[in-house]
């Protein structure tokens, strides 16, 4: 049972719903499909986000917006969407004058590629029931948020830029529904959580936030960064293959613009991402890239993201952890089952080497053979083996950057990080159980995106953490830490408090699990040891850091 409720905002009046909490019961507020930037159509697709004119009549908040066009990965939808994107859904549980909640503000994954803020996937119900304002938001996704051709028309990040759009709503109107625009947490996972981390190092984005939460990936992930040349060779290659004649970046630009949004989404992959891409790397057509053109307080990244890491001290305190078993992610993101991926790395071990490492042949071959001998040793690879083999997927895509991340940022910006593992393995681990269905393996651990459903109510699924079980405790875990953190600065519990931040003397992790506990030194040591072993050898400008 639902009523209606009017607020007043300052771009026009909205009507949303209060509803019952499907985990408490309590009041919870909706306001979905608010608009917080004009909608990027016409000659606008490709600009940065520009402000919204408001609106005379109340504005129907009552159902979600329109979702970014893209190949959806999420809800099943296939080619969908449009340009008409901009919205975000605001959750409260108290609207109240002067409520003042603490308010977290969530940035969906999906390999800036596709993905969006349905409530059926990112339900507010768990977190809301721990007394914060919720807002999750829609942002340009692939060619439409991150086409980069070195030009002022097109200057890149056109996606992060909606993020500070957002952001800047949040500001402006979020007292209205019971925030306080004073503490705001921004947190994401997987592309999200790489876009949170960007933003912290952006000079238009500081001041919008106050803490942050980056849940497996952050900006130097391999698959989280172009060259400007890269971001502009794939605009040119998917034009050419559209039926554009010129290679010039406005004429470019132009004929992009005039192709309908679906249209542009069909030929992605058969066009823009080869196989000597995907051989190395799992690959996304359009990510951030370096802004060559625009002025230089407009620009989100403004060079390498180790590059800016190692110029920006942190004020934003953050948490930043991956899950156990990242690696499960590929049988996601390719049309092969285990056996084939496996397969193809038995056949072809130098595509396992990390692609900073700017190896080839002989290097190369010596490189792979000191990766093979570390995780596989004399053992065949083959299924047998596919702990090991999603091991170094894992590192390869996720922890690698986590390692460096937390490296960096422990040497400039002490006691602002802390480290976490997601290693439970229960019935809200959906994203495990829809990849394995099928596979007889048993492969314990997390997978990539699992924690969402300790965070969120994955409504689709309609699995709610059952009352006494070890589900309902991680998830009462994870959402207390996490709303402590987004409310005071420090991630505990009534019982626990012992997490503490990475410094270049004293590091530890938190094992996020049935149990809370604090572990020293770094997820996966043997694993650290190695890879900065390795990086020492090969390519000493990377994992520098002393953990």
């Amino acid at each position: 049972m639902s009523t209606e409720i009017t607020i007043n905002t300052r771009l026009g009046q909205i009507k949303g719903i209060q509803r019952s909490n499907a985990l408490t019961k309590a009041d919870l507020f909706s306001f979905q499909g608010i608009p917080y930037a004009a909608p990027p159509v016409g000659d606008l697709r490709f600009r940065p986000p520009q402000p919204h004119p408001g609106w005379d009549r109340i504005l129907d908040a009552t159902k979600e917006g329109g979702i970014c066009a893209q190949m959806d990965g999420m809800l099943g939808l296939g080619l969908c969407g449009s340009d008409d994107c901009l919205y975000l859904n605001v959750y409260s549980p108290n609207m109240e004058p002067g409520a003042n909640k603490a308010v977290m503000v969530f940035v969906h994954g999906g390999g800036f590629t596709f993905g969006h803020s349905s409530s059926l996937f990112y339900g507010p119900d768990l977190l809301l029931a721990k007394d914060v304002v919720l807002v999750t938001l829609n942002y340009r996704v692939n060619i439409f948020g991150f086409l980069n051709l070195g030009i002022e028309a097109c200057p890149g990040n056109v996606g992060l830029k909606d993020m500070i759009a957002a952001l800047q709503w949040v500001k402006d109107n979020i007292s209205q529904f019971g925030g306080d625009p004073n503490i705001v947490t921004l947190f994401g996972e997987s592309a999200g959580a790489a876009s949170v981390h960007y933003l912290m190092m952006a000079p238009p984005a500081k001041g919008l936030f106050h803490r942050a939460i980056l849940q497996s990936g952050t900006a130097i992930d391999s698959w989280a960064f172009h060259t400007t040349q890269e971001s502009h060779n794939n605009g040119v290659v998917l034009a050419k293959a559209l039926g554009c004649q010129s290679e010039e970046p406005g004429s470019v630009l132009e004929f992009l613009k005039n192709i309908p949004a679906q249209d542009l989404i069909k030929p992605m992959n058969q066009h823009v991402i080869t196989k000597e891409k995907t051989r190395r790397s799992l690959v996304f057509p359009f990510v951030p890239s370096v802004e060559a053109a625009g002025s230089p307080e407009d620009r989100v990244v403004w060079d390498h993201p180790v590059s800016m890491m190692k110029q920006v001290t942190t004020q934003v305190p953050f948490l930043i952890g991956i899950n156990s078993q990242e690696g499960l992610l590929l049988l996601k993101h390719t049309s092969k089952d285990l056996s084939q991926l496996i397969e193809d790395l038995s056949s072809d071990f130098e595509r396992a080497v990390p692609v900073n490492m700017n190896a080839d042949g002989a290097k190369e071959k010596l490189i792979a053979s000191s990766i093979k001998q570390f995780f596989f040793g004399n053992r065949q690879i083959n299924l047998e083996t596919a702990i090991p083999y999603l091991e170094l997927y894992s590192d390869l895509l996720f922890t690698l950057g986590h390692y460096e991340t937390l490296s960096m940022f422990a040497q400039s910006s002490p006691g602002q990080a802390f480290a976490y593992l997601f290693p439970y393995d229960g019935e809200l681990n959906v994203f495990k159980k829809m990849i394995m269905q099928g596979l007889e393996l048993q492969l314990p651990g997390a997978c990539h995106v699992d924690e969402l459903g300790y965070l969120f109510y994955i409504e689709m699924a309609g699995i709610l953490p059952e009352p006494g079980s070890s589900d309902e405790k991680v998830s009462d875990n994870m959402t207390t830490l996490w709303t402590n953190f987004a409310k005071t600065g420090k991630p505990v519990t009534e019982s626990f408090h012992s997490w503490t931040p990475c410094s270049q003397k004293d590091s530890s992790y938190l094992n996020l699990d049935v149990t809370l506990s604090t572990k020293p030194g770094f997820v996966f040591p043997e694993r650290y040891d190695f890879w900065k072993e390795l990086y020492a050898t090969y390519q000493p400008n990377f994992l520098k850091g002393n953990l």
